[in-house]
């Protein structure tokens, strides 16, 4: 038998914990699982397989908290904006000079929340922002240098911050029996020029890590396809082509067939 998943939120909310924890992998127990994700770097027909896991994932925000006051005054005010500044720039030496150099790490600042008038400066401001490591030790210590950090900077400037973590997504590891199959499967049905290989270490983030061995779950894989777009993905200009769905149902549809009739000649 086989098993579709048809899962919400896989941004930022972690929709793949959610659907575990209420028993997606449970009843009856998937003894493998696949996922594709579209990938515009490739041609449509062309699947890509990651040796190497996806990194790990940590939301977080900082909320600054100083005084606010006239533009004409910044003397009498404790300007988060300077202080949240100051925080970016000074951040980027964890990476630089707090972690190994063998070891990818990124820390990303995605937005920035002050102010809303340009001759008033703020009481508060916000910071919001990923962090991203191939373990979870590396992640855990970037989060506690980065609130260490910020905390020690804004006390320097006379403001405070509040620091909290949010949702965290485990490093991804491919199966690789299962990564095998998957290369069979696509010399196959899509020819082995068509079929490459990610040799570099990818720091985007996957919420399929939740259904994995090593989160408790089943052995799987994650492969890339080959999608028609120009733009790149998380873009309001991204779209995946119907050119790419035949290719992408093709490996699906085969990958599972293959896996199930091995499955049945290792029963005999």
């Amino acid at each position: 038998s086989v098993k579709f998943i048809f899962q919400p939120a896989e941004e930022n909310l972690g929709g793949g914990a959610l659907m575990v924890k209420e028993g997606c992998l449970e009843e009856p127990r998937p003894d493998a699982i696949f996922a594709l994700h579209c990938s515009p770097g490739l041609k449509v027909g062309q699947i890509a397989l990651h040796p190497l896991p996806n990194v790990g994932m940590a939301n977080f925000r900082i909320d600054i908290h100083g005084k606010g006051g006239h533009a004409s005054s910044p003397h009498s005010t404790v300007d988060p904006i300077v202080i949240g500044s100051h925080i970016v720039t000074a951040a980027q030496t964890i990476v630089s000079r707090k972690t190994r150099p063998d070891r990818p790490v990124v820390i990303s600042f995605c937005t920035f929340r002050a102010g809303s008038a340009s001759n008033i400066i703020p009481e508060t401001a916000a910071l919001l922002g990923t962090l991203r490591a191939t373990d979870m030790e590396t992640l855990k210590g970037l989060s506690e240098m980065l609130q260490k950090l910020s905390s020690e900077l804004a006390a320097a400037m006379d403001g405070e911050v509040e620091f909290t973590e949010g949702e965290t997504y485990p490093p991804l590891h491919n199966d690789p029996d299962l990564l095998g199959l998957i290369r069979r499967v696509g010399e196959e049905v899509l020819g082995s020029d068509n079929v490459r290989d990610r040799e570099r270490q990818v720091m985007g983030s996957e919420d399929f890590a939740f259904y994995l061995e090593s989160q408790g779950g089943v052995p799987g894989v994650k492969f890339s396809l080959g999608v028609d777009s120009p733009a790149s993905l998380h873009g309001p200009h991204f779209d995946f082509g119907h050119e790419a769905l035949e290719p992408g149902i093709l490996m699906m549809c085969n990958t599972a067939v293959q896996f199930l009739e091995r499955g049945a000649s290792e029963r005999c």
